[in-house]
């Protein structure tokens, strides 16, 4: 009956909407449809509900205990409806927020982890409300959504709507990633009926673990950072330690000291209480495990032999960091040991004398590294596996993890006398060593000793012997060595820092010849572009054919003339071969054309073609560390008509600069770089027949400073015009009370990048 009195409703007030004249009418009419819709929803989930089963509404009531138990007692957090003074400009605010780690012991001393969230947002404007008109989650997770009125009526979000998708298909907003952790599936739900005003209040538990974690790895450490993109009024951390389990708990950078309750059963909960924290301004150049407040904890068993008590802010000793380095998962011994006789074998074969030292490790490094790719193309490059028999043997398919390449490594440089230390760091982007609480944190090395000392770090497809990674420049580490001292076991231990790279060891160089086209609307670019040292990294999933590296590297380890026998006995075979080869390599390269085309719309360029790519050096060996490659491309909407003249936006032939906007003048944490670097452009305009190019020298620039400099130099020549722009990092670190150095050499960099030149018409 409650239904036809709304379906009813529903047909006057629409009759009623086009007969009413006045705009008051119209609005009344529209709140009272409003109002009859949310009659129907609410009657509809009423409906939806009566047709639950027992179990079904049984489930449904323990979810909702599972919600209100989560941190018991702080209820009144969630009772909050207005805006703090100093929020009040915000987009959003999150007047609570609650997230509680739930930890109980399972089968063999593991644990079970539930993760329980609850926020509660006040939405201020547009922008806000499109920021959450869709919640996201897991598709493992229980949830609850519902909107608070400005009048305090309350209503459940309907979850019909829902729909599952591939995470990799969805831009997911920073909000909702705490919801989602690293599913690979995303649930998505529009939250229908939200405006600004309202508040939003989401619930959520999901087991995070999918099953139990077992010691020692007990639990990886959860690491939980304070600020959120928007304001918070109060939010709170619970963390349940149960009974016969310790906790390892750091605060840094300014989080507040946890309150502990121990409990009757011999748990504790941890509470972590912080309240009116600011909305966290995005900042470029910026570490946020180094910067913001945040927290990180691991629990673990309190076995009989190590019967730890909660640690809390308490770094642990040398000799512990370097035990907990050691907790790792041991490779195939037979296996490990076949590669290593193999490497061994492949060294000796060179003949070089026992002096060479340098020259055994850096053959021992690319041939491990050689071996790694084989396994690494397995699927792009399957054609080489059907006609290469004898490179399917001795395991040498198999890919290496940082423990077997460093045992490896260590065998060969023990087989060969060679001496070394070992070194346990973390990356500098998440934190000091001293302040490691699990295996997962801490990252090995090796340094070779000598005159020239080397380093050696676990190895990619692209790097090259010797190179240190961005992550590890100017960091402190352990190094270690197994103690000279009789009558001392373990290890000898010490402090040490990883070099820095110079300023010349990384660099991008662009140099450009540009012709205005014909019908005077596009440019046409030929362009050599050198990438060397980290920088090279940016572009080899553009550029690289890895086919090609793969056989390219083949032959520098003696393989390819071993396979070429085998291969060349069958005629058949081989045609078949070079055909596939062929059509492969086409391919690929016109998925090389296509991404270089999407990595010049990415610097905001209008392509119209792409064309004539050609690779001239990898960069991926260190005796030639430079990536260098030739392409041809013809951008849009850089020249247009000025009467009988042309004005040609020169300056965005540099590719997109950083344009900074007045919020991000104002710098709140310190400035870090991942290393120093410089990117240079070069630029030969060749200036059309009958014109000229006015005022040259407008394009002329100069800021230079102790952090950073743009320098802009012109000069004209026959028919060309040549420019070239360098911009400079030159520091890992400054204070935030440098950042104006920074400011000046970004905003001076983006007013080159908007100059344009005029083609004047001669006579």
């Amino acid at each position: 009956m409650k239904k036809l009195f709304v379906l009813a409703a529903g047909f006057i007030l629409a009759m009623g909407s086009l007969i009413a004249q006045s705009p008051v009418e119209r609005k009344k009419i529209q709140k009272q449809q409003a109002a009859t819709e949310a009659i129907q929803e609410q009657s509809d989930e009423k409906d939806a509900n009566m047709k639950l089963s027992t179990s079904e509404q049984r489930k449904d009531r323990k979810e909702q205990a599972e919600f209100e138990t989560a941190l018991k007692g702080y209820e009144s957090d969630f009772e909050r409806t207005k805006a703090p003074e100093q929020f009040k400009n915000n987009s959003a605010i999150i007047l609570a927020q609650s997230i509680y780690f739930d930890f109980t012991p399972g089968y063999n001393k593991g644990l079970y982890e539930k993760r329980i969230i609850r926020r509660r947002v006040l939405i201020q404007d547009k922008s806000a409300l499109e920021a959450f008109s869709i919640f996201y989650t897991r598709p493992d997770a229980t949830y609850k959504l519902s909107i608070t009125k400005p009048d305090n009526t309350k209503r459940e979000i309907s979850k019909k709507a829902a729909l599952t998708e591939d995470a990799k298909n969805i831009d997911i907003p920073n909000f909702f990633v705490e919801f989602i952790g690293g599913t690979k599936n995303v649930t998505k739900l529009p939250v229908q009926g939200l405006e600004i005003g309202d508040i939003l209040e989401i619930q959520q538990a999901v087991e995070i673990s999918n099953g139990e974690h077992y010691t020692p790895f007990i639990v990886a450490p959860v690491v939980e950072v304070l600020s959120n993109n928007y304001p918070i009024v109060i939010q709170r951390f619970g963390i349940l330690v149960p009974k016969n389990y310790y906790i390892q708990l750091f605060c840094l950078n300014g989080t507040p000291k946890p309150e502990i309750n121990s409990k009757s059963d011999g748990s504790r909960l941890y509470l972590i209480t912080d309240s009116m924290h600011s909305a966290s301004n995005r900042e470029y150049y910026n570490y946020v495990f180094r910067s913001s407040p945040v927290f990180k904890f691991q629990i673990s068993f309190k076995s009989k032999e190590n019967n730890i008590d909660d640690n809390y802010n308490s770094p642990l000793n040398q000799d512990e960091v370097l035990k907990l380095a050691f907790q790792e998962i041991s490779p195939d011994e037979a296996y490990q040991w076949k590669l290593k006789k193999a490497t061994i074998k492949y060294v000796k074969s060179l003949k070089l004398l026992p002096n060479q030292q340098e020259e055994i490790v850096r053959q021992a490094y690319y041939f491990l590294r050689t071996v790694t790719l084989v396994k690494l193309s397995n699927k792009e490059s399957n054609i080489i596996f059907n006609y290469y028999p004898k490179m399917v043997k001795n395991g040498a398919l198999e890919g290496l993890d940082e423990v077997l390449f460093l045992n490896i490594m260590q065998g060969v440089l023990d087989e060969f006398n060679i001496e070394y230390i070992g070194i346990v760091g973390v990356s500098k982007k998440y934190g000091l060593v001293k302040d490691a609480i699990h295996k997962i944190e801490l990252e090995k090395g090796i340094k070779v000793l000598g005159n020239k000392p080397i380093y050696i770090f676990n190895l990619n497809q692209h790097s090259y012997f010797n190179e240190i990674y961005p992550h590890w420049e100017g960091t402190d580490v352990l190094v270690y060595s197994k103690s000279k001292d009789i009558k001392k076991e373990g290890y000898d231990i010490s402090n040490e820092r990883i070099p820095e790279s110079k300023l010349e060891d990384n660099y991008v160089k662009e140099i450009s010849t540009v012709k205005v086209s014909e019908n005077f609307e596009n440019l046409l670019l030929q362009k050599r572009i050198e990438a060397k040292g980290n920088p090279r990294y940016d572009y080899y999933d553009d550029v690289l054919l890895m086919r090609d590296f793969v056989t390219s590297d083949l032959e520098k380890i003696g393989r390819k003339g071993e396979n070429d026998e085998e291969f060349y006995k069958n005629e058949v075979r081989q045609a078949a071969f070079l055909k596939t080869k062929q059509e492969q390599k086409e391919k690929l390269m016109k998925d090389c054309l296509a991404n270089l085309k999407k990595m010049f719309e990415g610097q905001k360029f209008e392509v119209k073609k792409v064309s004539d790519f050609e690779l001239v050096s990898d960069g991926r060996y260190d005796e030639s560390p430079i990536l260098e490659f030739k392409v041809n491309t013809e951008f849009k909407n850089l020249i247009a008509p000025a009467g009988p003249n042309y004005l040609v936006s020169v300056g965005t032939l540099i590719g997109s600069q950083l344009e900074l906007k007045p919020e991000d003048m104002k710098r709140d944490f310190d400035i870090y770089q991942n290393y120093r670097r410089h990117f240079v452009d070069e630029i030969n305009f060749e200036i059309p027949e009958g014109y000229t190019v006015e005022d040259p020298n407008s394009l002329k620039m100069n800021v230079d400073n102790e952090s950073a400099s743009f320098v802009a130099e012109v000069e004209v020549k026959g028919n060309l015009l040549h420019f070239k722009t360098t911009k400079t990092y030159k520091n890992l670190y400054d204070t935030k009370s440098k950042w104006e150095n920074y400011t000046k050499v970004l905003d001076a960099a983006y007013e080159f990048h908007q100059k344009k030149i005029v083609l004047k018409k001669k006579g």
